[in-house]
């Protein structure tokens, strides 16, 4: 074994998994372990430091993630020339997103990624899956072999589901994602901040009483684990409760829309349309109505306000409305509105600080984004 392997001792204060990938990340950049150097097994090394070879593996793993480590199926693991980090990021699409122009938010935060990496100094690679909806669930063999080879650092899946995420994390490269999923590397919105701002915009306004047009993804589930969308309306309901602004059941529409696996970015687009219509129908239809209305959804609000110029309301005279947007999207609407707007910069600048602080050995925790109010 080499020396400066051996020459490990445990801080009880920080997890093991942590300190073997900090002692060898050290000896590597150092040159105590060269170029080409070949480590010993998981099982040695787990002896040697008294460590469960599990732990040592996951260790392992993630020095492959940063670029210090290669493994060679049944010769070993060796010691890869320190490079520079961020030289490619991969941004992987699981469909035609980018191409869909009533689905503009996916473009926005496209042009603010390639913004960001290419100020960090890498290049960017686009890499849009054309298999089958049901193949894309597997390894795609030409972005594995690039993640083995390193000819790409990193990827960012700033538009996936649950059914891309097992193989994508398991390429030996960092991962950031944009997604719901509970993971430590995940980027998402802050629900709770929109309807806290998008409410007490409401109660500024003089309303009393507030309904609520979301939407409910099937598979989406929250960081802590709940369905989104019951998420989303006991976040509603405790923001409302703090507010005293009253509510009912029928004014609390979460349609819960088809799942998204071989479906066309039209077709999804198109549903969000017909919900935010069908919605707001079905509460304009009710004896008693709010006086305010929060739309949660950006895509569904061009069907709500399709609704509304049919039935004849008018926003800021029959009803205070808010919609959720998000920065460089813009929505029309021909009446007075509020929007709560996330920021498509900061939602980029995230996912490239999820990659920088795994290639820098440092650990991720889920990042939330907070939206701002404006008045259109």
């Amino acid at each position: 074994m080499q020396p400066s392997l051996s020459t490990f001792n445990v801080q009880r204060a920080v997890s093991l998994r942590r300190q073997i990938a900090d002692h060898v990340r050290g000896l590597i950049l150092s040159g105590q372990l060269p170029e080409h150097a070949r480590l010993p097994s998981t099982q040695v090394l787990a002896a040697q430091w008294h460590a469960n070879p599990g732990t040592v593996q996951q260790a392992m793993a993630q020095l492959m993630k940063e670029g210090l480590l290669w493994r060679a199926p049944r010769k070993g693991t060796y010691v890869r020339k320190p490079a520079p980090v961020c030289t490619r990021v991969a941004i992987y699409y699981p469909d035609d997103a980018l191409t869909r122009p009533s689905f503009g938010f996916q473009p926005a935060l496209h042009h603010r990624l390639t913004e960001c990496l290419r100020r960090e100094g890498g290049e960017v690679d686009i890499w849009v899956d054309g298999r089958p909806p049901r193949e894309q669930q597997t390894p795609w063999e030409p972005l594995a072999q690039a993640a083995a080879a390193r000819t790409v650092q990193g990827v960012i899946l700033p538009y996936t589901d649950a059914a891309h995420l097992p193989w994508l994390r398991k390429l030996p490269i960092p991962l950031a994602a944009f997604t719901e999923a509970s993971l430590p590397e995940s980027v998402t919105l802050d629900p709770c901040a929109f309807y806290r701002l998008a409410l007490e915009a409401l109660q500024r306004q003089g309303c009393r009483t507030a309904g609520l047009i979301g939407v409910s993804h099937p598979a989406a589930v929250a960081p802590d684990g709940r369905p989104a969308a019951a998420r989303d309306v006991e976040d509603f309901l405790i923001e409302s409760a703090r507010l005293d602004l009253r509510w009912r059941d029928a004014w609390v529409r979460h349609p819960r829309l088809t799942a998204a696996t071989g479906r066309t970015t039209a077709d999804i687009v198109a549903d969000h349309h017909r919900h935010g219509y069908d919605a707001f129908r079905a509460i304009w239809a009710q004896r008693e109505r709010p006086d305010g209305l929060i739309v949660a959804n950006d895509v569904m609000a061009t069907g709500t306000i399709t609704a509304m110029l049919e039935l004849g309301v008018q926003a800021g005279r029959d009803l205070r409305l808010v919609l959720h947007s998000n920065t460089d999207v813009a929505i029309f609407c021909p009446m007075p509105v509020t929007l709560v707007a996330y920021p498509t910069a900061a939602i980029a600048e995230a996912l490239v600080g999820q990659l920088r602080r795994q290639w820098q050995g440092e650990p991720v925790a889920p990042v939330q984004i907070e939206p701002t109010v404006r008045v259109a």
